[in-house]
């Protein structure tokens, strides 16, 4: 049990030369491995669009005419400015209107209150004069940069992105968030820690900036401002358009952004990804299920398992990626699992040639071989007929001159001997002849019967000397295609084996008869009978019974032509046997050939 398991354990394992294949794919997949990662996720996001709108996060963005000014700038010239205009943030200060917008949200208890524009240094210029420091500064109000020194070396754009945890990739695109330090932003507002140990997470994109809902002063106060009780508020300005940021979404200006990562941080939806070593055991499951598919089974149904597969995998990725904001390669296992079935199907064929080219070789070799023996068993056998032909003539010859009795006994000897030579050389040409591949049957329409009738004929000599009877029960039969020659042949085999092999003064029974499309000839005899155990190998090529008699002599190939010559008719040879007393056994052989041929 063992042996075999380990027989069939090594043709699970593919050849050296195949192994050396298999490791430089699963190398170019590792490269691409890399190309996968490097991606992070852009295609993914693109390819999901939109999910549904986050209502947890209210938008409301400002416009320079919703603010009314006590600055030295004068009302009336910001009012008449145009909407479009790229303003500073400090235009957007005014702490009378910000005390009543942050009271009038505030009452709303919502969860947090976040403003985009970089307004802390107007507090701070304005945190003597102002009576209403308890409202700007309320512990659910956070504003950016509110540490401005520890930013005074980095530019606006670049201090709002380090508030918010968030980095820009050497492409210019935000993809990442990493934690740099103590407090981000959003973990300020949400009051929660970052949860993943690894500093640096992919940031989960759920669409584009226009997925968060906005709104404008005026429609902010015209609507019934209850559904904002319990939400996250973030408050910036909409012509402040020089502060948008590339993602793999489209642009995201600073109130979206700061949405993007609040909600990140709320749902806890940042991309878990694992190690590239484990990628790479991943892509080594890819190998070998496209090997084992590619090498045990046919080329299409290779193919389409093949491809079962990967749609499986294909779903399973966007299903992970998309509900359980689980990351895992997508190109590199596809790449790895086509690449690796083009690879072993090219083998195969390679294989395939191969092995058809040595086919062929052997088929020519084989094919000459054979026609080298038939020459020279042809030429044997027909060199052997001469000398055989002037024995068997001086032999009868003798006999006839009456010789002594003990000479006489020797020169019947002599011939019987030259009659079993005869028959062993007759029986090899007739196999040469009949396994040639030039060999054509001769069919004539030709009585059965009467082909029986000459096989008996020409063996009667032989039953006679064994005082062995021969009984006919022959039916009538309309003529049939056969070749002749062969027919009689299996007959005058069959009956001359039953004589050999019957008791003396038995007899042989010989049936013909016609049932449905078929004629049917049953040769019985009682004789020695046939083991079961040589019933399971006679009728092979010079085979004969291992519990035959030594004295009756055989070559092995009477009953093996008798099935051939048949076989070639499209009929069938059936043998039956018992042994049991001298009065019982018995052998019956039924030839069965079919009256229409096709």
């Amino acid at each position: 049990m063992i042996g075999q398991f380990i027989i069939d354990l090594k043709n699970w394992i593919p050849p050296f030369e195949l192994q050396i294949r298999l490791f430089f794919i699963w190398i170019a997949s590792l490269f691409l491995l890399k190309y996968d990662q490097s991606l992070n996720f852009d295609t993914r996001f693109q390819v999901r669009g939109n999910l549904t709108t986050n209502n947890e996060i209210i938008l409301i963005e400002l416009k320079p005419s919703d603010i009314q000014f006590k600055s030295n700038f004068g009302l009336k010239s910001l009012i008449m400015l145009n909407e479009n205009s790229q303003l500073n943030d400090n235009y957007y200060w005014d702490a009378e209107f910000w005390v009543q917008l942050l009271g009038t949200l505030l009452k709303l208890n919502p969860k947090g209150i976040g403003i985009s524009l970089n307004l802390a240094p107007a507090i701070e210029k304005d945190s003597l004069s102002s009576f209403f420091l308890n409202t700007l500064l309320h512990h659910k109000v956070f504003w950016t940069n509110s540490d401005v020194l520890q930013f005074q070396d980095v530019n606006t754009k670049s201090n709002f992105l380090i508030e918010l945890g968030l980095i820009k990739d050497p492409d210019g695109i935000i993809r990442r968030f990493e934690k740099q330090f103590s407090k981000t932003f959003a973990e300020k507002i949400t009051r929660m820690n970052f949860p993943y140990i690894d500093p640096i997470q992919p940031v989960n994109f759920k669409g584009t900036a226009e997925r968060y809902k906005k709104f404008y002063l005026n429609d902010f106060f015209n609507l019934d401002i209850k559904h904002l009780q319990n939400k996250y508020i973030i408050i910036g300005a909409a012509t402040n358009n020089d502060f948008e940021f590339n993602t793999p979404m489209g642009t995201f200006d600073r109130s979206s952004l700061m949405a993007l990562t609040i909600e990140n941080y709320i749902n806890k939806d940042w991309i878990r990804s694992s190690s590239f070593f484990f990628y790479s055991l991943l892509l080594i499951l890819f190998l070998m299920l496209s090997f084992l598919l590619s090498f045990h089974l046919q080329q299409t149904v290779s193919l389409g398992g093949l491809v079962f597969c990967l749609l499986f995998y294909l779903t399973a990725n966007v299903y992970l990626f998309d509900k359980e904001n689980v990351w895992l390669p997508l190109f590199s296992p596809l790449f790895i699992s086509l690449l690796t079935w083009f690879f072993i199907v090219t083998y195969k064929a390679s294989q395939f040639e191969k092995n058809n080219f040595i086919l062929l070789q052997e088929k020519k070799n084989h094919t000459e071989l054979e026609q080298l023996k038939n020459n020279f068993v042809s030429l044997i056998s027909h060199d052997l007929k001469t000398p055989l032909a002037k024995i068997q003539g001086i032999s009868d010859r003798i006999l006839f001159n009456s010789p002594s009795e003990n000479i006489k006994k020797d020169i019947i000897t002599i011939r019987k001997s030259g009659e079993e030579l005869n028959g062993y050389i007759k029986s090899i040409l007739n196999l040469l002849r009949v396994e040639s591949q030039n060999f054509v049957l001769n069919k004539e329409n030709y009585d059965i019967n009467e082909l029986i009738l000459r096989s008996i004929e020409i063996l009667a000599p032989l039953a006679e000397e064994k005082q062995i009877k021969i009984v006919t029960e022959l039916e009538p039969l309309f003529p049939i295609d056969v070749d002749p020659t062969l027919i009689k042949e299996a007959f005058q085999n069959i009956i001359e084996n039953a004589i050999k092999y019957s008791f003396p003064k038995s007899e042989i029974q010989i049936i013909s008869k016609e049932i449905n499309d078929n004629i049917i000839v049953s040769i019985k005899d009682f004789g020695c009978g046939i083991s079961s155990n040589d019933l399971k190998i006679i009728g092979r090529k010079f085979v004969r019974g291992k519990d035959q008699a030594f004295d009756i002599k055989g070559t092995g190939l009477g009953l093996y032509l008798v099935k051939y010559f048949i076989d070639l008719h499209k009929g069938s040879v059936d043998i039956s046997s018992e042994i049991s007393s001298i009065e019982k056994s018995y052998t019956e052989v039924k030839i069965t050939l079919p009256t229409r041929t096709t």
